[in-house]
């Protein structure tokens, strides 16, 4: 049983997408929302640990929420 939590998170930029790395968790959804907690993206059945998701190029807060195989969940804020 691996430790989950917001450390394990980690999100960073890559052209115009926002990768997500779990390291050893598996996510299952992984989900973006802005600063007034307005849903973005969504992305289902990932069942990796990690996965990159096209978030846009606008200058903002977001909180990138994943949820992992074994429904722990985990929340992270970053400036895209």
């Amino acid at each position: 049983n691996h430790s989950f939590d917001t450390n394990s998170i980690v999100v960073y930029h890559q052209q115009n997408d926002v990768v997500v790395n779990t390291g050893v968790a598996t996510m299952a959804t992984v989900r973006i929302f802005d600063i007034r907690g307005r849903l973005l993206v969504e992305k289902k059945a990932i069942n990796a640990s990690e996965t990159r998701i096209n978030a846009g190029t606008t200058n903002q807060v977001l909180l990138v929420q994943v949820t992992t195989t074994d429904g722990l969940v985990g929340l992270k804020k970053v400036i895209n």
